[in-house]
């Protein structure tokens, strides 16, 4: 009878070690824990991710309606370019998607125009657009086969006229390349170069006297002045210094009773003068 009960006890012991213990319970629910909120996880980002997408979607069909169409386009600091040029070469539609137009690409449309020197597009919300130009203004005419070129200080031809123009200064016997046309862009480097330079920097003031220029070599860079006096430049370098020096020294003779027929400033420092006597003027 003991041997039963031992065996029957030794039967009961077997069943209880096969029992799992309450720590391994313990942490098979923490594990199907940790997985279940991991599922719960990814259906939350799915879901947040199939709400942007429907967001997106919404948003892009929206913007394509009449409903977020372009309105207006203003166009800014157009003097010589027509405001119907800028239009044109621009290409954008009143009605267009607003926000999906390329500035980028507009800008480099109106860029291109000869006269525009630099161009800036900005969106006017809610729903215009500002094209603010920078003209390139004409600082002289050059001359071939019977047509006067309009030309700007960085070589780009600008426009032809059948006659030369008043109000610019004339640069004589320079050649040019063939096939010039407005928007050309004039080989920097040579003479003519050289003097477009001197004019795109020079003083307003002084600059609005010249009428002629001469532009043989890049050393014997000559202005005519409206008085008939011819100031010797040279090179396009120190001009601030040369124009001070011209002006300084034509009013130095004025109030002499002289007149300047010769300035030369290739070294403003120390110019040389050519004047007519005093008694000349009385």
């Amino acid at each position: 009878m003991n041997q039963r009960m031992r065996s029957g006890g030794r039967t009961a012991g077997g069943a209880g070690a096969r029992r799992r213990p309450p720590a391994d319970r313990r942490i098979a629910e923490r594990r199907k824990a940790i997985v279940a909120a991991r599922v719960r996880r990814r259906r939350r980002i799915l879901g947040w991710a199939m709400v942007a997408v429907a967001l997106a979607a919404g948003v892009a069909y929206l913007i394509r309606t009449p409903l977020f169409g372009l309105s207006a386009v203003r166009v800014d600091g157009t003097e010589a370019v027509t405001r119907a040029e800028v239009l044109e070469v621009s290409r954008v539609r009143l009605g267009e998607p607003y926000l999906g137009l390329d500035l980028a690409a507009i800008r480099a449309r109106v860029a291109a125009l000869p006269r525009v020197a630099d161009v800036r597009v900005t969106r006017d919300y809610p729903s215009s657009l500002r094209i603010t130009v920078t003209e390139r203004p004409p600082v002289a005419s050059v001359s071939t086969g019977g047509v006067y070129w309009l030309v700007a200080a960085d070589g780009t031809v600008l426009d032809a006229a059948g006659r030369r123009p008043a109000d610019l200064p004339y640069v004589a016997s320079v050649p040019l390349p063939s096939g010039v046309r407005p928007g050309s862009r004039l080989p920097p480097g040579n003479e003519l170069a050289n003097a477009l330079t001197a004019l795109g920097g020079m003083a307003p003031q002084l600059k609005l006297q010249v009428t002629g220029v001469n532009a043989r070599t890049l050393d014997s860079l000559e202005f005519t002045l409206k008085d008939g006096s011819r100031v010797l430049y040279g090179l396009a370098v120190d001009q601030p210094a040369k124009d001070a020096a011209v002006q300084l020294i034509r009013r130095t003779l004025k109030r002499e009773g002289r007149e300047a027929q010769r300035i030369d400033v290739r070294n403003p420092s120390a110019p040389t003068v050519t004047a007519t006597p005093a008694n000349n003027n009385r």
